[in-house]
């Protein structure tokens, strides 16, 4: 009979346990731990819709034993056995405080940003040929969109996703996780729930000196990946010469985009408080002093500069205004 009487208090344990394994996954997913290892956007889409329905059921059901914000819960285990919210190289995003009070427009937003960027490409294709920023494709305007070209004729190959290679995406050359992550939003309900709700947010993932037209897949595959120096000689899209190591998730932008994307972090970390560890920052800083400002940089910065209302000073002070 006692054997019986503890049986439903071991099986009340056993559910209570899973309930708190559980509400830890869905945390950690929402910090995005598990970003390196979902890159299909519908299959993401899906995944953040459905975890937030039942991070919103175990909330409830914990509320009536007494665990009234398992967020809470969450940070007190992670502290206990010594798990950080993000990987290593993302440990120094945890001690920045954003720069709240800085002046944006109030349509700065990403959706708006892509149309914005149609107009201003469209007015640099009457003096430039436009390219993707990593694999310099050729790129056109088609239906008000920004198009490729001939995936061929520049010698990419697919690596796996023919889809997203034959179209044009805005690369976050800083990735939204970075300056993202750690918000209360995407706490609560991941990017999708920042990119509706945090004003701050929208602004820095519509700021068009952040975004550049690349080539779908090498967007997706790039992920949040840092930049930096990798010593490979690998070619997985073709003639594209970008290097992306998943192992150790890191990326090598080509020469010729090294500058471009060195200045976009820089004013990102200017802007909005965003803090770059100074290893990588001493990578950009080298970047932007070895590879220069380019008239097309320079033109593009100051068609910006006229829809956003304000400039990439990395880029200002190289140009002849």
């Amino acid at each position: 009979m006692a054997y019986r009487r503890r049986k439903p208090i071991r099986n009340l344990v056993k559910i209570f346990t899973l309930a708190i394994l559980l509400t830890f996954s869905i945390k950690a997913y929402k910090q995005g731990l598990f970003d390196e290892y979902i890159t299909n956007d519908t299959v993401k889409n899906v995944l953040d819709k459905t975890v937030n329905i039942v991070d919103n059921k175990i909330d409830s059901t914990l509320s009536h034993i007494g665990v009234n914000n398992s967020s809470s819960l969450f940070d007190n285990v992670t502290n206990i056995i010594g798990i950080s919210s993000s990987n290593k190289d993302d440990k120094m995003q945890n001690n920045y405080t954003l720069n709240e009070n800085v002046s944006f427009n109030k349509g700065q937003n990403f959706n708006n940003a892509k149309r914005n960027l149609v107009r201003i490409y469209a007015e640099l294709s009457r003096k430039y040929q436009i390219k993707t920023l990593y694999c310099s494709c050729d790129i056109v305007l088609n239906n008000n969109k920004l198009a490729l070209k001939n995936l061929n004729a520049c010698g990419y190959k697919v690596r796996h996703n023919k889809a997203r290679a034959n179209r044009i995406e805005y690369e976050h050359v800083m990735p939204a996780h970075n300056f993202g992550h750690i918000r209360k939003c995407w706490v609560q309900g991941g990017r999708e729930n920042c990119s509706k709700n945090d004003a701050l947010f929208m602004a820095m993932e519509g700021d068009m000196h952040n975004l550049f037209p690349a080539i779908g897949e090498v967007n997706g595959d790039r992920s949040n990946y840092r930049m930096t120096y990798i010593n490979s000689n690998r070619h997985d899209y073709g003639s594209c010469p970008m290097i992306i190591d998943s192992h150790n998730r890191a990326a090598m932008p080509p020469a010729p985009s090294r500058g471009m994307v060195a200045r976009a972090y820089l004013y990102m970390e200017h802007r909005y408080g965003i803090k770059i560890n100074q290893r990588e920052k001493a990578i950009y800083q080298k970047w932007d002093q070895s590879y220069g400002v380019t008239p097309f940089e320079c033109d593009r910065n100051k068609l910006i500069s006229k829809i956003q209302g304000n400039d990439n000073p990395f880029i200002t002070s190289k140009c002849n205004y």
